[in-house]
Formats: structure tokens, sequence, C-alpha cells
């Protein structure tokens, strides 16, 4: 908030200023610290750090997860299925009924921004980063977190044929989410009808959340191949370490580079290629400060405390 506006300068400058990060947090760096951010302000563009929505999706997972841990524990296995099943169901229900109501597009996050409603509702302030519409993979992740604890595993002669339709399911689900969008997204393609709409808005964070989890239960289960060497790669380590920090800083670090421009830049792949490495480096160097300063310490303490 008083920082960012102190390290750059430019004719672009003042809009750090007047229209991003420091004018929105002046009024609204209370709901950060209180993880409400996702509910109020009620539009994306004016939260503090918009980008830290999901830390108060995650805060709120974190402070109702006991109860569903707690039902899943008392359930037993095909109970735990049916309680998460059903929540997963009630939540896709509240996310398609809100798409219908409010005619929301499910693409609009990633169309072109002149495509948006420059009044009345958006998907991104209404289903974006709303709870109740983003609990799906966390529900996935809880019951993921269960079968490993409880050490499920395919068995048997056959054992290898499961984990081969597993891979062969995930991989199928995963490119469905990331390719299914092509003939709407593409220069002159098809919208989606309103079916579709409804259906990749509620199911689509479902879907990749269980590809991701087969990944996770197959790399646990030595069942993982070359990805599970891929992803074992010792080297990684650090980087992971780093990367939520990344994520958080780099938005700045982008408004910096491209906001202390002094005159207009023509595009080329190759100019965008040196971009990209240069802040990801800064963002992954920056969040290296952040946790051996915040992050790390306030660990330390909350171990001491807790211990």
């Amino acid at each position: 908030m008083y920082l960012l506006p102190l390290i750059g300068k430019g004719p672009m400058w003042s809009t750090i200023t007047t229209k991003t990060l420091a004018n929105t947090c002046k009024d609204y760096w209370w709901t950060n610290l209180l993880y409400i951010n996702n509910f109020y302000p009620t539009q994306l563009a004016k939260e503090c750090i918009g980008w830290g929505w999901y830390l108060a999706n995650d805060m709120q997972f974190y402070v109702i997860s006991p109860i569903i841990l707690y039902g899943m524990y008392k359930l037993r296995l095909r109970g735990a299925l049916i309680f998460n099943g059903y929540l997963i169901a009630v939540s896709a229900l509240v996310t398609g009924l809100l798409i219908n109501h409010y005619k929301l597009k499910a693409l609009e996050v990633v169309a072109d921004i002149s495509s948006r409603p420059k009044n009345g509702p958006s998907f991104e302030d209404i289903i974006y980063t709303k709870p109740y519409c983003r609990i799906q993979p966390y529900l996935v992740g809880l019951m993921l977190g269960y079968f490993l604890f409880k050490k499920y595993k395919f068995q048997g002669t056959f054992k290898w044929l499961w984990y081969l339709i597993g891979w062969v399911v995930a991989i199928v689900l995963g490119m469905t989410v990331v390719y299914g969008t092509w003939g709407t997204s593409k220069a002159g393609g098809r919208p989606f009808s309103n079916a579709e709409n409804i259906f990749y808005a509620s199911l689509s964070r479902l879907t990749w959340a269980l590809a991701v989890a087969w990944v996770i239960f197959a790399c646990q289960n030595k069942f993982g191949g070359l990805v599970q060497n891929f992803l074992s790669w010792r080297a990684f380590m650090p980087l992971s370490r780093l990367t939520y920090g990344a994520y958080l800083i780099h938005p700045m670090t982008l408004l910096v580079f491209y906001q202390s421009k002094l005159s207009t830049r023509a595009y080329t792949d190759l100019d965008l290629a040196f971009q990209f490495v240069s802040i990801t480096v800064m963002s992954y160097a920056a969040a290296f400060i952040l946790a051996v300063t915040v992050e790390y310490p306030i660990l330390n303490i909350d171990k001491w405390l807790f211990s």
C-alpha cells in the first residue's frame, strides 16, 4: 500500500496509486486480515490484493473442515463417499443455479475483457471467488487424504489394469477440461449453449481436481511411472516451498515492470520469452525474501506456541 508506489516512475505509474493496489488497499486492507475479502468488497476489482481471494476461501474451508472430517470418520468409506458426494452435488447445483439465474458465461474470466459486463453481476464476483462454488476441489482433496490415511489401494493380480484404467480416465478428464473449450474460445467459435455453459461452470473444477487427485494417488502407491519420477525430482523441493509466495508476488512484479515503461514496445515472441524468464526469476527471488522474513518466522512462532 505504501511501498509499491515508491519503487517506480513513468507516464503509466500514476495508475499504481490511483487505480490499483495502493488505492484499493487503503479502503479494504482489513478484509484480508479477517479472510472475508472474497465477500467484501462485493467486486473483485475493488479487493486489496484481489488475487488473494483464494486465501480467504482456503481459511473458510479450513474452519469448517473438522465438521466434514468428523462426518467422514464416523461414516467410514462408503458413507464418507456419499457424504462428500452430497456436498459436491450441492456446490455444483448452487453454481449451476447462479449461472442460469444471472446469465453468466463460464468462460468470461478467460475471454476478451471487453466482453465482460460493465455494470451488473459478473462471473468473477458471483461465482469465481465464492467458497460455495469453489469447495468441490477441496472436498476431493479431503477424500484423497482419507484414502491415503487409510492406505487404500488396488490389490490382486490385475491391480495394474485398474491403475492403467485410472490413468486413462484421468488424462481424458484433464484434457477435456482444457481442450473442451476450444470450439467456443477460438476466433469465430460457437458459443456454449445454455446447458453446456452451466455444465462446464458447475463441473470443470471438480473434473480437474479428480484428474490431479488420481496423479497423487497413483504416485503415492508407486504406479506413477515417468510422471512419478519427474514430480519426485529433488530440485522441485525448494521451489515448491516458494510457489505460493511467487504467486502472491508476481502480479506486483508485473505491475512494476510494465507500469514503469517510458515508451511503448513492439511485440515479438523472443522479447516476451525474455520477459517471462526475468519476471519469473524476480518473482521467486521476492518470494524467497517473503518466506524468510514473514512466512517461516511466523510458522516457527506458531510451532513454539502450540508445541
